[in-house]
C-alpha cells in the first residue's frame, strides 16, 4: 500500500502530463524548503546531525520520514563521491567544499626532539558562503 506523499505525488504527475505539460520536478511542498525561508532555531552549542537533517526535512516538507532519510543520504553521498574524484563541491548560499593537498615536511616530536617525516595528505576544506558569514552570530557576546 503506498503512503498519501506517493499517491499525491503521482496524481499530480499524472495531471500534468494530461494537460499536456511535464511534470513539475519540485513539489509545492518543497518550495518554502528551497527558497530559504526555514526556520531552524538550534542551541547556540548544539551540533547538528543527520537525524537532526531528516527530521527537519520531513517537518518542513511533509515527506514520509524515509523518503527525507533518503533525500539527506543522497546529498551527502553525492558530495562525498564528488570529493572522492577530486570536484570541488559548490552549494550556492552554504558553501564550497574543496580538497587541499598538504606536501610531508619535516617536523619535530616535541617530547623526544625526534626529526621525523611528516607524511603528505589530502583533507576536506570547507568554505562558507558571503550569506552565511554575514548571519552568522558574533562571537564578542
Amino acid at each position: 500500500m503506498r503512503d498519501q506523499h506517493t499517491t499525491a505525488a503521482c496524481r499530480g504527475q499524472t495531471q500534468a502530463r494530461a494537460q499536456g505539460g511535464r511534470a513539475p520536478f519540485v513539489p509545492e511542498r518543497l518550495a518554502p524548503l528551497l527558497a530559504g525561508r526555514i526556520a531552524w532555531d538550534l542551541g547556540r552549542n548544539q551540533a547538528v546531525t543527520k537525524a537532526g537533517l531528516v527530521e527537519h526535512v520531513v517537518a518542513q516538507t511533509g515527506l514520509h520520514r524515509e523518503y527525507a532519510r533518503i533525500a539527506v543520504d543522497t546529498v551527502i553521498r553525492t558530495i562525498g563521491e564528488s570529493l572522492a574524484r577530486g570536484r570541488r563541491v559548490e552549494l550556492r548560499g552554504l558553501g564550497t567544499f574543496r580538497l587541499s593537498h598538504r606536501q610531508g615536511r619535516p617536523h619535530r616530536n616535541p617530547r623526544t626532539g625526534e626529526w621525523l617525516d611528516a607524511k603528505p595528505s589530502t583533507t576536506v576544506r570547507f568554505k562558507p558562503s558571503r550569506a552565511i558569514m554575514d548571519s552568522r552570530p558574533s562571537d564578542d557576546a
